[in-house]
Order: structure tokens, then sequence, then C-alpha cells
């Protein structure tokens, strides 16, 4: 008796090859996408420099990713460049061979690099859009942490106004953003170990008091980032250094990701 089978594919699907790092993988521009998406949402291939003479440039067959930028400028140009909003939904594309340098003393990058983490990973290549809706089905069953700053009315602009998780040491080593909290304060910025220091969110300039809020998903390192400033707000005839013209405060709402993230 004859046992029928299907005859093999005459025409198997069509990919093509991408090298993340110096692993040759197949994937389909769609799975590419995703798998950088999901790559966004983990903050170990992030890298973040400052200071005067940095330059950083994105390596053949690698895109990048700027998620926080300030007065940084192509090298050889004169147009500075920022991107204020800490949110890996709406990253800027770095395409092979970009460069960006600094273009003051205080500048600084916070770039996301994928193949850091899709280079060792095989969920990046069995699964990426899985990998990536995983991760977003996950954060809807972790509990939600908050960090407060607040600013009262009258506080003196010399004052700063600023906080950490767990007093600058915290228990956990990868956290992600969920939303921005901006109230009366001219701007809020995320601080870290040292002198790292990233915009949140968009801002008027530095002395008007503003209210603002922002939905995002904003993976970090504790080790890179772990509080929050909240700058002073101004009002009238004041000049920027004016004192807090109302209570202000801001906020940071996250979770504490998983080790198997």
């Amino acid at each position: 008796m004859d046992v029928w089978a299907p005859e093999p594919l005459r025409h198997p699907p069509l990919i093509t090859i991408e090298k993340i790092g110096n692993l040759q993988m197949p994937l389909t521009s769609e799975q590419k996408y995703y798998a950088d998406l999901a790559a966004l949402l983990d903050p170990a291939c992030y890298h973040y420099v400052s200071g005067a003479s940095w330059t950083v440039t994105v390596p053949a067959g690698e895109v990048c990713y700027g998620l926080n930028i300030w007065n940084a400028k192509f090298p050889g140009g004169s147009t500075c460049l920022f991107h204020r909003d800490a949110d890996a939904q709406a990253p800027m594309p770095m395409p092979a061979g970009m460069s960006l340098a600094a273009a003051d003393p205080q500048a600084f990058i916070l770039y996301a690099r994928p193949v850091d983490v899709q280079a060792a990973d095989a969920r990046y290549t069995d699964d990426p859009k899985g990998l990536y809706f995983e991760r977003l089905a996950k954060l809807l069953t972790i509990p939600m942490q908050c960090l407060t700053v607040n600013r009262p009315v009258g506080t003196p602009f010399v004052t700063n106004s600023q906080k950490y998780i767990s007093n600058g040491y915290p228990t956990f080593e990868k956290g992600i953003v969920r939303q921005w909290q901006l109230h009366d304060g001219s701007w809020m910025c995320m601080l870290g170990p040292g002198t790292n220091i990233i915009n949140t969110q968009m801002e008027r300039n530095d002395k008007y008091p503003i209210r603002k809020t922002s939905a995002v998903l904003f993976p970090f390192m504790t080790s890179m980032f772990c509080g929050i400033w909240l700058n002073n707000g101004s009002e009238g005839d004041h000049a920027v250094n004016g004192t807090q013209a109302y209570n202000g405060y801001g906020a940071m709402h996250y979770q504490i990701l998983p080790s198997d993230w």
C-alpha cells in the first residue's frame, strides 16, 4: 500500500543573509526589524559616552539607534544635533558609517548597538518577532515602581532637586521606564553614577515651568542611570535663576526586569 506524502517545496521561502557581528544568520527583512525592536528593549545593548572629545561611528554592516543625544554634530559640520525624548519606541536610526562627535564640553550620546545582545542569543534568530511580543506581554505582569522628586514653591535656584533609587545603591541590575512625569519644573533629567546624565522629554527652555507626561519604553542599567533631577521652574519677570514658582515634582514610573530578560 502506497502512502502519499507531499513533495518537498520546489521554491523555499526567500531569505536574506544578514551579518550580526561575526555570526552569519538567515533573516528576512521582517525578522531583522523585530530582532532590533527586541534588542532595543534590552538595556545590555546600550552605550553612553560624554565629554568634549568623543566620536561614535557605526560599524560596517550594522545599524545603531540614538536614544538620547545632546550637542553632537557630524564631524566637520556646524549644526548641533539634539534628540531629547528617552524612549526606545522613537530612537534615531544610525546607519552603517554614520559618525557623530561632541560639539560641547558637556555633549553626550546614549545609543543602542543591537549586535551586542543579538550575536550570542539564539532567541534573536529563532523567533525575533515572538521575542519582541513576549517581552511586551511580560511587562504586563511586572509590578510598577515609582521614583519621585519634589521641588517646593520658593526653592532657591541654586538648590538641586534630585532623587536616587535606594539612595543611589539599587538592589537590581536592569529596569525599564514606562512613564516620565514633569510638573512645574523646566525640565527633568535622568542621572547616574558620576556625571552621567540624559534628557527625559522635550522642554521649552531652562526657565519656565511646564507640565508634560510621556508613556515610554526606556530600558536602563542601574550601573549607568539610577536617579532623576527636576530643574527649577520660575515665572514672570524672574531671570532664569529665579526661585521655584509653584510646587513642582517629577516622577519616573519603572519596572524591574527579570534576570532571564
